[in-house]
């Protein structure tokens, strides 16, 4: 996908590791990822930044104002969005969103 959302307080691999394992992954050095979190410490948010999140929101948030972020960073419609959080009613809205403004969306817990 060209755009990974994912939180980073889940049950089995935090969204830090996953950014760091995605990072040594050579084929998708040019995704984007967002960490989506409750956690506002400034010390994840610049480990998050560091290991190579673009950005870091927490919640709660204005699903309008995401949307609008994920558009300017992927520029143009018709992109995949991959959505991870253990959260289903979260996915189901940032889903329904993103869907709404034209992006296709891929969903994980």
């Amino acid at each position: 996908p060209e755009l990974v959302l994912l939180d980073d307080m889940m049950p089995e691999m935090t969204g830090m590791q996953i950014v760091e394992t995605l990072r040594k992954d050579g084929d998708i050095t040019e995704t984007s990822i967002v960490i989506l979190t409750a956690s506002s410490h400034g010390e994840n948010v610049m480990r998050a930044i560091a290991a190579g999140a673009v950005d870091y929101i927490t919640k709660p948030f204005d699903p309008q104002a995401m949307a609008a972020k994920v558009r300017a960073l992927l520029k143009r419609m018709g992109h995949t969005v991959l959505i991870a959080d253990d959260d289903a009613s979260i996915r189901d809205l940032l889903a329904a969103r993103f869907r709404s403004a034209g992006l296709r969306t891929l969903e994980a817990k």
